[in-house]
């Protein structure tokens, strides 16, 4: 019987012990999940978003306070309210490897490489430029290697603005399939379906301003 285990998002977690007086990480352990988003580069569909957050979600992540201990100065690393940070890439900190100091707790940090598609820059768009987008993702994690490799990509999760009670159509040469977003603004464009053929196109209410991709772990 097939196992279904659906994750949103592709991400790699590194289990990141650092708190300043208490204890701390190095660059090194650091530097390479954030070095692995130049893998996803090459691929124009896709974004690679590296983010820091907390195991705690009372916590808000542009609370949370990283500073690389250089020798040459503290680096503090920019953490936006999404997680998202800014990290710095440098030889030279690789061979320095300086320690990396948190004001969170010890073990409460939680750092990952998400892999999302870009969102459509037009309203209207083929199923087969999202498809090819489904096709990238599976590339872009075999050149992350082994960590980031997961199941099948069962299709991609499109996020609306609550608001705008979004829906979705899908028309091809012998069929239409409608789907509408749920309360919290979202919709599932599974991979296999009705009006799933080559030439269907697929539109939009409204712009949807994230796409995940959606991965089912296989037994």
């Amino acid at each position: 019987m097939r196992r279904t285990g659906l994750t949103l998002l592709l991400a790699y977690l590194l289990q990141v012990g650092a708190v300043a007086a208490q204890g701390s990480t190095d660059y090194a352990a650091l530097h390479g999940v954030f070095k692995a988003s130049s893998a996803v580069t090459g691929f124009e569909r896709l974004l690679a978003i590296p983010k820091i957050q907390s195991k705690n979600p009372d916590v808000p992540a542009d609370s949370i306070a990283i500073v690389i201990k250089a020798r040459g100065g503290d680096i503090a690393v920019p953490i936006d309210r999404q997680g998202r940070a800014t990290f710095p890439l440098s030889d030279a900190l690789i061979a320095e490897n300086p320690r990396v100091v948190s004001n969170q707790p010890a073990g409460s940090l939680r750092v990952s490489l998400v892999v999302e598609v870009k969102p459509p820059a037009h309203v209207r768009v083929s199923f087969a430029e999202l498809a090819q987008a489904m096709v990238d993702v599976e590339a872009a994690m075999r050149a992350l290697g082994n960590d980031y490799q997961g199941g099948a990509i069962e299709g991609l999760e499109f996020r609306f603005d609550p608001a705008a009670r979004a829906q979705m159509s899908i028309s091809g040469s012998e069929r239409e399939d409608l789907l509408v977003a749920d309360p919290n603004g979202r919709v599932f464009l599974r991979r296999d379906g009705p009006a799933r053929s080559k030439d269907a196109m697929v539109a939009f209410s409204a712009p949807p301003h994230q796409v995940l991709p959606r991965v089912s772990n296989q037994p």
